[in-house]
């Protein structure tokens, strides 16, 4: 889960095929052997746990190995209808 002011990486992993880059990405292998992005608000490490037809998308179903959550008291990134957006009161 990214925070607020990580759009760089978010726009970098949201890129098709190989057009994403992991150089200049700090990040370690999880217990499953997934990379793990470092200075994230948290991460979810799962094994994959079933596919699913999704019409033009597929269903990921995970099963939760590990998860990790950042001690800092920090805002989420979030992207809505296209733009980032805030929690912001």
């Amino acid at each position: 889960m990214l925070a607020d002011g990580q759009q760089e990486l978010s726009a970098n992993f949201a890129r098709r095929g190989v057009a994403c880059t992991w150089e200049g990405v700090e990040h370690r292998l999880g217990l499953t052997g997934s990379p793990r992005l470092d200075g994230v608000l948290a991460v979810l490490d799962c094994e994959l746990e079933q596919c699913l037809d999704g019409g033009d998308h597929e269903i990921v179903v995970g099963r939760l190995r590990e998860l990790e959550v950042a001690g800092e008291d920090r805002a989420p990134l979030l992207h809505y209808r296209g733009v980032y957006a805030s929690l912001a009161a």
